[in-house]
């Protein structure tokens, strides 16, 4: 049954495959965001596992991310809050134990970022556990939290299973922006976000990631008034969980853009 747990959430999470993992080269390539100066402060995943209740697990998504999936164990301290740092450097206060930050996983540099500021602030013993969120609940669902609930059971992965569906590639959804009913929301971090949108023209809204209220209000706006919701990150992968919460509060109407602003236009 746990195989068959593992094998299910592999494909609901669309996480790359355990062979590409295990071996050292092909691995590496899928972290090209790495940053090479923190190559020393990293922890693969089998480590992490077996000392889980050694270390003050961090994890630096969004608060919809961690609420619809995150590790045993795990505080919520997301990097786009803007108390973040004094967050963490009162964690570190309060015990010796090494501070592992994480996010989602390939692609997604948060955890990284989060292991950069604390080093530039002189926080040590730190490392990222940048294999992320995705790689962890295939390997370990037993030590998987999803909605308050451990080991979370395959029904309740159902919204995450129809976000392909939801995909929109740019131009199709550059297009989609024409319509005056279209409601855009761009839910990238400050630091990634730079101040600006990237649809010129198109009635944007930007949600900090990290603002849950104003997050639901926009949503809810779209509920309420029947209009379709048109969002993007930076890369693709903080739509990835946003499902649950779209689906919580009754959205059916809803596109990603495919890659984020970062993919390919």
């Amino acid at each position: 049954m746990k195989l068959r747990i593992k094998g299910l959430l592999c494909v609901l999470f669309c996480v790359l495959s355990v062979q590409g993992y295990a071996s050292s080269s092909p691995y590496e390539n899928y972290f090209s965001h790495r940053y090479p100066f923190l190559k020393d402060s990293r922890i693969e995943i089998q480590k992490l596992h077996d000392t889980l209740r050694e270390v003050l697990l961090v994890d630096v998504r969004s608060p919809y991310e961690f609420e619809a999936l995150h590790i045993k164990r795990a505080v919520n301290y997301s990097i786009d809050d803007s108390g973040f740092l004094d967050m963490v450097r009162n964690l570190r206060r309060s015990s010796p134990k090494a501070i592992i930050f994480y996010c989602n996983g390939p692609g997604c540099e948060r955890s990284q970022r989060a292991m950069e500021i604390a080093k530039e602030n002189d926080i040590f013993g730190v490392a990222s556990f940048d294999a992320g969120m995705f790689y962890w609940a295939a390997m370990y669902p037993d030590y998987t939290v999803s909605f308050n609930r451990l080991s979370p059971d395959i029904s309740s992965m159902m919204a995450v299973t129809a976000y392909t569906n939801h995909l929109m590639p740019r131009k199709e959804f550059a297009k989609k922006l024409a319509n005056k009913s279209a409601l855009v929301l761009d839910i990238r971090g400050s630091s990634e976000r730079e101040g600006k949108g990237i649809f010129a023209g198109s009635r944007e809204r930007w949600v900090n990631p990290v603002d849950d209220k104003a997050l639901n209000s926009v949503i809810d706006k779209a509920v309420s008034e029947d209009r379709p919701l048109y969002i993007y990150d930076n890369i693709g992968d903080r739509t990835r969980l946003l499902p649950y919460r779209l689906k919580q509060r009754g959205a059916s109407k809803y596109y990603f853009l495919a890659s984020g602003a970062m993919g390919k236009p």
